[in-house]
């Protein structure tokens, strides 16, 4: 069986090791860019990012126009790395041949999401995670990360670009199922008095619109309790609809 065959099969079962050693024995007896592609992404797996950079670096000099998925492993690698300007490159070329039909656009907003999120450019992060959820509105960091964690050896190698995925705003959750009828939740008013004694009074305006449309039957209404647990709080409008399911 090839050796590049048997790097694949390895990595499948996580068996990382053995992984990188049929990738090295594949480029070995015939170095070209598909094998070089083995030992560059295996590098990765295993956590040895900037010699996995090293590796991509070779392979697109050899191929400077090179499959799509060859630009997606080289941009993870450069993030892992923390090499965050050439992961946006990468991601950049990513998003213009996923838009051609080449790759998937989700993965393409999702990786800029996170990238963009650790370069410190927050609304071109957010601008991406919320195409992501358009694209996906079921995506949740759970899912996302219980699947991508699987495929590195060391978990923990992925937690910068998670926590990335989650300083741009994108869900921990699945959203709730939205209930069969028009939905509501009444967010809590804001005390402007600059009195804190008067809390009370935007706090009971509050209550009684929830009461009041709570008797209306063909509204489902949210509970005062989940409501409230956003008050003091700056929110997203579109998150807190995921969040309550509204």
């Amino acid at each position: 069986m090839p050796h590049r065959l048997l790097a694949d099969i390895y990595r499948a079962r996580r068996q990382w090791d053995e992984a990188l050693a049929e990738a090295e024995q594949a480029v070995s007896k015939d170095a070209n860019s598909m094998t070089m592609f083995g030992v560059a992404l295996n590098l990765d797996k295993v956590g040895r990012h900037e010699e996995s950079v090293a590796w991509f670096e070779k392979i697109l000099r050899l191929d400077p126009y090179p499959p799509a998925y060859f630009l997606v492993d080289s941009g993870v690698a450069y993030f892992m790395a923390e090499r965050y300007e050439d992961a946006l490159e990468k991601f950049k070329r990513v998003l213009e041949r996923a838009k051609e039909g080449e790759y998937n656009l989700k993965f393409a907003h999702r990786s800029l999401a996170a990238t963009y999120s650790m370069l410190g450019q927050v609304e071109e992060a957010r601008h991406h995670a919320a195409e992501l959820l358009r694209l996906d509105p079921k995506f949740s960091l759970e899912d996302f990360a219980k699947w991508f964690r699987s495929t590195y050896k060391s978990r923990e190698d992925v937690d910068p670009y998670i926590r990335a995925l989650h300083k741009a705003g994108l869900p921990e959750e699945p959203p709730l199922p939205l209930p069969d009828k028009p939905s509501i939740s009444v967010l809590p008013f804001v005390n402007m008095s600059g009195d804190p004694e008067q809390e009370y009074f935007s706090d009971g305006i509050t209550e009684e619109i929830i009461t009041a449309l709570s008797k209306t039957p063909k509204l489902f209404v949210i509970a005062r309790t989940s409501s409230f647990k956003y008050k003091g709080k700056e929110v997203d409008v579109r998150t807190v609809g995921r969040e309550l399911g509204v």
